[in-house]
């Protein structure tokens, strides 16, 4: 096989594909990891999710999880919707929080040990919120 046939089976498809080494980014794609995650903002919007003969499943109230996801920082809802959400490892967490985060300007992966930290503080913060609360459930 010829190199440059070898080279185009390498590349991804893509819309606006940018091959490594130029600078750019690989793909023109606008979304954040967030997006796919997002409550749709209306009933038009919920049902143009929605695949072929699929119809959007009405979900209860979530002002719990809104409560509980108002009292983290960013980066703390970023860890906990990987690690728990998304049922990601430390080390995938790390990689993606350094992506959606990044510092001085370069996606630098976080370490294990600054993720657990993260998750860590989140948890001690909505334990302790719950653990203040008056009203039992």
């Amino acid at each position: 096989m010829s190199r440059s046939k070898q080279d185009r089976a390498e590349i991804p498809c893509g819309t606006g594909f940018v091959p490594t080494g130029t600078g750019g980014p690989s793909l023109s794609d606008t979304t954040t990891l967030w997006d796919a995650h997002r409550e749709p903002i209306n009933e038009y919007d919920a049902l143009m999710r929605c695949d072929f003969d699929q119809y959007p499943v009405e979900c209860e109230d979530s002002t719990f999880l809104v409560e509980m996801e108002a009292l983290l920082t960013p980066k703390e809802k970023a860890v906990i919707g990987f690690l728990v959400y998304g049922g990601m490892s430390l080390y995938q967490t790390g990689r993606y929080l350094g992506a959606e985060f990044p510092r001085k300007g370069v996606p630098t992966p976080y370490s294990k040990m600054t993720v657990s930290n993260l998750r860590d503080s989140a948890l001690a913060k909505m334990r302790n919120y719950l653990e203040t609360q008056n009203d039992p459930f």
